[in-house]
């Protein structure tokens, strides 16, 4: 059996706020229901938890939010046309909400502005049709859909991008806690390491200022937020820069030679990391009703299938500095934080798809990647930490993905190195003459993609790439995208394992490749176990030639003290 839903709220996205209004029901057999209220019969929530009963829905993370917070079911067996339209067209920068697939594939037209009708409370006819509209070209589309997918051979990806969306509806249900006394005493230390670096750069430009009660610079010329002058400034020291992008000013530090222009600009890149910190707006995103923030995750963010986030965006929040920023986010009282993160899955994917002996080799036998590969650029073995470091970002920023000079001297910068354009030259030929097997790969690869005009993966996530010919765009489809299905994989087999063992254990937070979960403070060790086993699971179904490795921890914030 199938049948077809959508539901219609008092108009807003907020599900602690918000009202279900209408909600429509097609069948297979062409039997309709519109119900009214938030009121749903038996025998539709039976279905809605029927294994048994296809849903089909667009846009599953929303309508099923709204559904589990209202009747407290999780739904079972869905396809949601809206995961499965971006599945079919990533990269082509379609769009893929419910009007646009309906003109697409059904020549029709929705008048979505009639939404607009439920802000302002009017239920009539025309919105009790609109709704029944809204589920009635879900067949039709389903009809589309599941014939390209068979024929692409993606059938496991679609429903796997399906099954997700009821994971992100219970993630934004479930959100996350957040210590406002821990920001009052963030913000003093923020607002002074910016003023402290805002002091550097305008002694080193020679900018008259003044020092304010606060200690933080006042009455000068410019201040380092206006771009204009801050650029004519740079440009009498004889820093001439084409704007004041941070990716420019990156740049520049990483290829101009004389040291005192280098720290001018990485002292304005410190700013601007120090000043977006400032800027950061958490406690308006704190919901008066749960005191807890409840991010919007979109499980097809990017056309390589990862995750994006915003309300605000988890995934920038990082440890600038001295400041972990991360230990805003905690528990809830008698509750414990377990994070896991797969441990260099993009290398380990790498290893596998390519068998580049050695790689394979250190992964079987335990032994540091990052060594190895530092070692071979070095030819010696290593002395400190540092240079661990440096064969991490060879790894990232230029084996797994063919980066070059800008790539591997981003990468260390990120890292807090700079690496000059000769070492990085001579890092590159050498990781380049020992990987010989990963080379033939990244060639191969690229040919695959300019022949087909898109990438695919084994779990069958495409992006297509018409036109596109770099090598490093299709190494990096490839891996980012196999990564962005195992984690997927994951988190639908750990939900699905979690309702039956530990149904007070909930995913908060995906980030890269990293899960964020809350339990009960006596569940901690079991659930780190069971988290554990589901990702190796989900990784170890697809990679054969490596092992999978998770890292977790239990903590009261998210990233342990």
């Amino acid at each position: 059996m199938i049948l077809a839903l959508d539901i219609e709220t008092t108009g807003g996205l907020d599900v602690f706020k918000d009202r279900i209004v209408l909600t429509s029901v097609v069948t297979s057999d062409n039997r309709e229901y519109l119900i009214e209220g938030s009121e749903y019969p038996k025998w539709l929530l039976d279905a809605i938890a029927d294994k048994d009963v296809l849903k089909l829905v667009h846009n599953a993370s929303f309508d099923f939010k709204f559904i589990e917070h209202n009747f407290g079911i999780v739904a079972k067996n869905i396809w949601d046309t809206l995961a499965v339209e971006r599945l079919l067209v990533a990269g082509n920068n379609m769009p893929c909400d419910l009007e646009a697939v309906t003109s697409r594939r059904l020549g029709k037209w929705l008048d979505k502005s009639i939404r607009g009708h439920f802000l302002l409370g009017q239920i009539g006819d025309v919105e009790r049709e609109y709704c029944m509209n809204d589920s009635r070209v879900l067949y039709p589309i389903y009809d589309q859909q599941i014939m390209e997918i068979k024929r692409n051979g993606q059938l496991k990806a679609a429903e796997l991008e399906s099954s997700i969306g009821l994971v992100v509806a219970d993630m934004e249900l479930t959100g996350i806690g957040f210590d406002k006394d821990l920001w009052g005493k963030f913000v003093p230390i923020i607002r002074q390491k910016r003023a402290d670096t805002e002091f550097s750069v305008l002694q080193s430009l020679d900018i008259p200022f003044s020092v304010n009660l606060f200690g933080e610079p006042s009455d000068m010329e410019v201040s380092l937020t206006q771009r204009e002058k801050v650029l004519w400034y740079l440009k009498k020291m004889g820093i001439v820069l084409k704007d004041y992008r941070s990716d420019t000013l990156l740049e520049y530090v990483l290829t101009e030679q004389d040291p005192k222009k280098v720290d001018i600009v990485s002292k304005i890149l410190k700013f601007k990391k120090w000043d977006k910190a400032l800027s950061w707006s958490y406690l308006d995103d704190v919901n008066p009703s749960t005191g807890r923030i409840h991010p919007n995750f979109n499980a097809q963010g990017a056309d390589t299938f990862r995750f994006s986030c915003s309300n605000p965006n988890m995934q920038q929040v990082t440890k600038p500095f001295e400041i972990n920023f991360r230990h805003l986010f905690r528990s809830r009282e008698g509750g414990k934080i377990v994070g896991a993160d797969y441990s260099q899955i993009e290398l380990r994917i790498l290893a596998d798809l390519t068998g580049e002996k050695d790689y394979v080799e250190s992964f079987n036998g335990g032994l540091d990647l990052h060594e190895m590969v530092a070692a071979a650029v070095l030819h010696r073995p290593i002395k400190d930490k540092s240079e661990r470091g440096l064969g991490k970002v060879i790894n990232f920023g230029v084996v797994a993905f063919g980066g070059g000079v800008k790539a591997l001297q981003g990468a260390g910068f990120d890292y807090g190195m700079l690496i000059p354009v000769a070492d990085a030259e001579r890092y590159i030929a050498a990781v380049r003459a020992k990987n010989v097997t990963i080379e033939n790969w990244g060639r191969h690869v690229k040919a695959e993609m300019i022949k087909k005009g898109y990438v695919q993966t084994p779990i069958g996530h495409r992006r297509y790439l018409p036109g596109e010919e770099r090598e490093t765009v299709a190494r990096n489809t490839n891996v980012q995208m196999f990564a962005g299905g195992i984690i997927k994989e994951g988190m639908v087999s750990l939900f699905t394992r979690l309702r039956k063992d530990c149904n007070n254990a909930h995913i908060m937070l995906q980030v890269h490749d990293e899960l964020v979960l809350e339990c009960e403070e006596d569940e901690a060790e079991k659930v780190k176990v069971i988290v554990e086993e589901e990702m190796i699971k989900a990784g170890e179904s697809w990679l054969k030639k490596v092992p999978v490795c998770v890292d977790s921890y239990i903590s009261n914030t998210w990233e342990k003290y």
